[in-house]
């Protein structure tokens, strides 16, 4: 299945209300933990360009393409994950058991969608393509974290406007 850009940001915003986003109505239990995570803050506006340069590097060739793709669902992945983690907190109702399963399915989640977007790194070294982008995202899971939130608002905001 091949996702673009557009269907991406088209994904993110079709859910009005329970994302784990900052521009969310909602009071909300992760975001308000994550520590450094400033929408308006140059960081973010730094997070959001590098989403740019990755998708232009999709442009390159078929593998450029399949492994960008493959770097957009595993994210996609990732946030419905935080998603589905941050309703789990929410509801009252939900044991601690249920919770404990959708924070180590949104730790997968994470894992995965770094293991995508290091193998698209790789692929950019191999072919002397630039992939600067790489260190934007960052190294530790909270810099990691802060690009995919950044991105998600982003989305969720041009999607809606």
């Amino acid at each position: 299945m091949s996702i673009n850009l557009n269907e991406a940001w088209s994904h993110l915003s079709s859910h009005e209300n329970g994302h784990d986003f900052p521009d969310s109505d909602v009071e909300n239990s992760t975001t308000k933990n994550i520590e450094g995570y400033d929408p308006d803050s140059e960081e973010t506006n730094k997070n959001i360009s590098s989403l740019f340069d990755i998708r232009e590097i999709s442009k390159k060739d078929e593998m450029a393409q399949g492994l960008f793709n493959d770097f957009l669902k595993s994210l996609l992945g990732y946030l419905q994950a935080i998603d589905r983690l941050s309703l789990a907190r929410r509801d009252k109702e939900v044991d601690k058991a249920t919770e404990n399963q959708a924070d180590h399915a949104r730790r997968i989640a994470h894992d995965s969608w770094i293991s995508s977007a290091n193998a698209l790194s790789r692929y950019c070294v191999k072919l002397g393509i630039d992939n600067s982008w790489r260190s934007v995202i960052g190294l530790d899971r909270k810099s990691q974290t802060n690009w995919v939130l950044s991105v998600s608002s982003m989305a969720r905001k041009m999607a809606l406007a």
